[in-house]
């Protein structure tokens, strides 16, 4: 008899949160979602086990409860199960997931005071790729959950409408506390305030980026740099990004360059996009040794996504 593992099966990463996703209070998002799908619309026989990354900062895994919530197709209302032993399977940096049929999964978890409070997110600036002296422009500050695939997602989306990133050390990691008050955003240009921005801790629940526009006028002089720094506060908390802003560059790489002194990001560079990971995630069919001869890589698409199977493993794309 065919058994699944020999079947194609396609896995799409959902790097943004539906609207109609609607968590209870002390729920958050620490993943990104998946949909589960079948080109011949058959179920699994055997559950799937995947392994994937999550931003949550957690200090004892097992001591923290998730919620799955999961719906068949977009038309659908969501279902919120909480998790029963195996289903989801918590790490400090990562998490195991088991589903045994073929829909779309959120993961979430439930805040407690000393065991998961806050959630890593990523601080990044991006400037228009071209800007002239004398001009007032745009610069745009993103915080996103530092999830594998979602900068990827964002910054596709900026490069198409003519941004770059502005820091050349790319973004900053941030811990933002999720039982506390609000994160505040301040733009300095030149050592002088220009706006600071404000969002409420709610924002951060779901896996949905957080875009703030500043305007600035460039530098009468275009020969001069304009040195901007960004900070980021939350509580007693703060951390800051500077970069300079260079008008007499049109390098392809965006017009800033690092300033000295700046920390070193703990993240993806311009240079290093699309290789942020550092493990690929897997997923692998819970099967005897004997059901997993050798078929040969069979394709598992997903738009530009591509992935391929083996037997009983199915890679994650390493650049996601």
């Amino acid at each position: 008899m065919e058994t699944d593992i020999h079947h194609r099966y396609i896995i799409t990463p959902l790097p943004k949160a539906p609207d109609d996703l609607v968590l209870e209070d002390d729920e958050v998002v620490i993943a990104v979602g998946l949909k589960f799908s079948s080109p011949n619309d058959k179920q699994p026989e055997k559950p799937i086990k995947l392994t994937m990354p999550h931003c949550a900062v957690i200090t004892k895994p097992e001591r923290v409860s998730t919620v799955l919530y999961h719906r068949n197709d977009d038309s659908e209302q969501f279902s919120r199960v909480p998790v029963t032993y195996g289903s989801v399977r918590l790490g400090k940096e990562s998490l195991v997931l088991t589903v045994n049929h073929f829909c779309q999964w959120w993961i979430t978890a439930k805040i407690t005071e000393f065991f998961f409070s806050e959630k890593r997110v990523i601080c990044i600036p991006y400037i228009p790729k071209h800007v002239t002296a004398g001009e007032r422009h745009t610069v745009t500050f993103i915080i996103h959950d530092d999830i594998q695939g979602v900068h990827k997602n964002i910054h596709e989306k900026m490069v198409t409408a003519s941004f770059v990133i502005g820091r050349v050390g790319g973004g900053e990691q941030f811990p933002v506390k999720l039982n506390d008050g609000s994160v505040v955003v301040t733009m300095w240009v030149e050592e002088k305030v220009i706006s600071t921005k404000t969002r409420d801790i709610r924002f951060f629940t779901t896996l949905n980026n957080q875009q703030l526009d500043f305007f600035t006028k460039a530098q009468d002089n275009p020969m001069k740099n304009l040195l901007v720094k960004f900070e980021v506060e939350q509580g007693s908390k703060k951390s800051e990004l500077e970069f300079l802003i260079d008008y007499t560059t049109t390098s392809s790489h965006g017009s800033a360059a690092a300033t000295a002194g700046t920390t070193t990001s703990s993240v993806m560079a311009v240079t290093s996009l699309g290789a942020a990971a550092t493990s690929s995630c897997q997923a692998s069919m819970l099967s005897s040794p004997a059901a997993s001869s050798p078929q040969g890589p069979a394709a598992v698409s997903s738009g530009s996504m591509v992935s391929s199977f083996c037997s009983h493993i199915i890679k994650w794309p390493s650049y996601f």
